[in-house]
């Protein structure tokens, strides 16, 4: 069978894109697949292009797990977008602050709402810690610094710019939706058209997130006694 792939494409090939989606429409042809909604080899791609049609990604799906702890997850998220700056006076520091304050809002449940579940949530929640709205002053004022955190706060308020990567997605049809664990499941094929050239800065972080999301999906599916073992492939252009 065909495997699982997650593509990468750092600037944009039509040759390229097209290519892919009429191999998976072949393989659907043949697997005589006549369901749109059918999860299996489906084609889904995605770009923060508004001018281009998109499926939705919400790393928050493909990330968290009921094996995963809230600081695991942090942890994630803060490699994915590149805020762990390692070890070393000053580094470390600022580090250590932004984990503090993610995994606070990660885990805070306000009277507007609960845990957060997507890029727009999060930056919603960390607007209100901020603000210090409704009952959030139950976070410690020290999380909360915006001089101390600002790479962290500025990363996510862009990010949450980005409406088909920052939407919750409880009430969207999975068909619509990018989610990790069925790419590996269903062998699709996720393509992720990234026009570095037009906003390089954004694209790196929604590459990583696109990347940090195959691997955790394949570590949970690793984990699973009863999943057979399956080749994927990550191509990255």
């Amino acid at each position: 069978e065909p495997p699982p792939m997650v593509i990468i494409d750092l600037k944009g090939d039509p040759a390229l894109f097209h290519t892919v989606r009429e191999e998976a429409r072949r393989r659907r042809e043949s697997a005589g697949i006549t369901d749109d909604d059918d999860p299996r080899y489906a084609f889904k791609h995605f770009t923060p292009s508004p001018s281009q049609s998109s499926y939705i990604f919400n790393p928050f799906d493909s990330m968290k797990s009921e094996a995963r702890t809230d600081i695991q997850l942090c942890n994630l998220l803060l490699d994915s977008l590149n805020l762990n700056h390692g070890e070393g006076y000053g580094r470390s520091y600022y580090s250590r602050r932004s984990r503090m304050l993610l995994y606070q809002a990660l885990i805070h449940e306000d009277e507007q709402s609960g845990k957060p579940t997507s890029i727009g949530e999060l930056n919603d929640k960390f607007a209100r810690i901020m603000k210090n709205k409704g009952d959030v002053d139950r976070v410690e004022t020290d999380f909360g610094s915006p001089h101390d955190t600002f790479e962290l706060l500025a990363t996510v308020r862009t990010l949450a710019q980005y409406p088909l990567l920052a939407t919750a997605t409880h009430d969207v049809e999975p068909s619509q939706c990018i989610f990790m664990p069925d790419v590996l499941e269903h062998r699709q094929v996720a393509y992720f058209w990234l026009p570095a050239a037009l906003e390089s800065i954004s694209v790196r972080e929604i590459a990583k997130l696109a990347l940090y999301s195959m691997l955790t999906a394949a570590i949970d599916r690793k984990n699973r006694p009863e999943a057979e073992d399956r080749q994927a492939y990550l191509v990255i252009d």
